[in-house]
């Protein structure tokens, strides 16, 4: 639950607040994520939309400018990939008990990063 309380703080300092949130995550993630989302839009009504993917294929879509605001990756080398490559604000923010990377992505290129 540590998680799940890094990712909604982040999601809350984000500045899309009161708009639709897009998060791509990697498929072992779903159903944390999916609790999460549900809170989330319980606290603020916001609608958060959760594509679930390989974190390859999301990194892949993220390079090419998929509208993300916020990447769960399952290999954190994409994120690090995301970052060298300039698709980031900040470093990424990465949660080793779980093997995890975090970025929360700008609506102009999506792509702002959080590390712990």
């Amino acid at each position: 639950m540590k998680i799940a309380s890094v990712i909604l703080v982040c999601i809350l300092a984000s500045p899309t607040f009161a708009q639709e949130i897009t998060v791509a995550a990697a498929a072992d993630l779903h159903a944390a994520l999916d609790e999460i989302a549900t809170h989330y839009k319980a606290e603020t009504s916001a609608p958060v939309k959760i594509v679930y993917g390989s974190s390859g294929n999301l990194y892949q879509q993220i390079q090419n400018g998929a509208p993300f605001d916020v990447f769960f990756s399952a290999n954190t080398d994409y994120p690090e990939k995301l970052e060298a490559a300039g698709l980031t604000l900040q470093e990424a923010f990465t949660n080793t008990h779980a093997a995890t990377s975090f970025y929360s992505l700008p609506r102009t290129h999506r792509c702002e990063s959080h590390r712990g």
